[in-house]
């Protein structure tokens, strides 16, 4: 019997590849082009009108401990869904501020849920315990719960990556790259309140600052030398000659603040 081809899923790292990758980048987005009631902020997070919510799928599975976790069990919260692996750099950099972001609004509505994208319960568990994080992790070995929840909002699968759950649980927002507290906190009233920032979401936008080309109306200004570093050795890196599943970290090869370059997920799908 033939056996069926392997499906890689990977991210889209516009400004790594040429120029014809970028313009697909202006083309298809984050999102639908235009899509009414979406939002970005100039830090590229994506934010959604209340109107324009959809419904965030249940996430459910088991903890990096074996226990049963849902993210039904936070009906009327905000919740905060962070996915990451022990393998990415930038997910060990934001592992404090969202341990500190938990801590901090808890008693408030507030509760962080991690998806973890490790092959091994193991080391998505030594992870846990090394950040002492105070929130369960469900795991998501196969990737299917993280595009479940990306579907719609994001044409890349990277980590890390966070989404904001309304308290109806509706996705409010979706964040490529690391957050911090200051950031986090700014998503979640935003997600309370239902409404994101002024600016319309626009694919053609995020193309231009992604080239840094211009530095549209709201004054954004160009960040293709901050986004690529004046490093040569950044602006080669590859992630398709790294293994994003051979145990090594991702990090070392992007700048340190490149929130458009996360480290690569590849899930193989294969019988």
């Amino acid at each position: 019997m033939k056996r069926p081809p392997a499906r890689v899923y990977v991210p889209v790292l516009a400004a790594l590849v040429g120029a014809g990758a970028l313009v697909g980048v202006a083309v298809s987005g984050d999102g639908p082009h235009g899509s009414p009631g979406r939002h970005r902020g100039a830090d590229g997070a994506l934010t959604i009108d209340a109107a324009h919510r959809p419904t965030a799928p249940d996430l459910a599975g088991t903890d990096t401990d074996g226990r049963p976790v849902s993210l039904a069990d936070h009906k009327g919260k905000t919740v905060v869904v962070n996915v990451w692996a022990s393998w990415c750099g930038p997910c060990r950099e934001e592992a404090p501020a969202l341990s500190r972001f938990h801590e901090r609004t808890r008693g408030q509505g507030v509760v962080v849920l991690g998806l973890n994208e490790d092959d091994s319960a193991g080391a998505a568990r030594d992870f846990a315990r090394e950040f002492h994080l105070p929130y369960p992790s469900v795991l998501d070995p196969g990737g299917k719960r993280f595009r479940a929840v990306a579907e719609g909002l994001t044409t890349t699968q990277g980590l890390p990556a966070t989404f904001v759950i309304d308290p109806r649980g509706r996705v409010a927002a979706a964040v490529s790259g690391p957050v911090d507290e200051k950031r986090l906190t700014a998503l979640v009233a935003a997600a309370r309140t239902g409404t994101g920032p002024s600016q319309p979401w626009s694919a053609a936008k995020r193309f231009n600052d992604v080239t840094g080309r211009t530095a549209g109306a709201d004054g954004v200004q160009k960040r293709s030398d901050r986004l690529l570093g004046d490093n040569p050795e950044s602006r080669s890196s590859r992630p398709e000659s790294r293994s994003s599943r051979s145990g090594k970290p991702c990090r070392g090869s992007y700048p340190k603040n490149a929130v458009y370059f996360p480290c690569p997920v590849v899930h193989i799908d294969s019988q």
